[in-house]
């Protein structure tokens, strides 16, 4: 079946260690309850997977049982589930196709390991992530411009520079002025 848009998103690893933090500290920020869902390969999910993550093995998607208990509870619940791994755009699809809140993360456990690499030990450690976090956010490629992704492509303007430069366009030579083109 083709879809004519991504109906679900994706988020990055850090808008979901986020999430994670805002959930153990009980605050605002994260939704409301969600399910982390890994979507490798059963070799590849048993050496390295993130804390607290289910597998999901994807041939279950072509079988008419495709639901797991996890996946069960979470449609009962309406958990949001943030889907990664191999193939994990095409799971997070499907899953939404059939009725599921999906989300998709982006990236490779390989690559949250080398940003956060107390996610994949067998406990998360909160206060170790949280570290990291507030380092990595106030980091000088950080701070406010990490939480922007358009603010290191625009510059600031001060009124007396937006001033000059209306005052620069309103001085254009009017159209009576110009050569037509022939």
């Amino acid at each position: 079946m083709l879809l004519a848009a991504d109906p679900h998103s994706a988020i990055d690893i850090d808008k979901l260690v986020g999430w994670l933090i805002a959930q153990s500290e009980q605050t605002s920020g994260c939704p409301e309850s969600f399910c982390l869902v890994d979507v490798n390969d059963n070799d590849v999910y048993h050496k390295s997977h993130i804390a607290n993550a289910y597998h999901y093995d994807r041939i279950m998607l072509s079988r008419l049982v495709y639901e797991t208990p996890i996946l069960a509870q979470a449609r009962a619940e309406g958990h949001l589930l943030v889907i990664y791994g191999r193939e994990a755009e095409r799971v997070a699809k499907v899953l939404f196709q059939r009725g599921f809140k999906t989300v998709l993360l982006k990236g490779n456990t390989a690559q949250f390991k080398e940003q956060y690499p107390c996610l994949l030990e067998p406990s998360i450690d909160f206060v170790k992530l949280k570290e990291i976090y507030e380092k990595k956010k106030n980091s000088v490629f950080g701070g406010r411009l990490w939480r922007s992704t358009s603010a290191s492509r625009i510059k600031s303007v001060t009124r007396d520079e937006r001033a000059e430069k209306s005052k620069k366009v309103n001085s254009r030579p009017t159209s009576q002025s110009r050569k037509p083109w022939l």
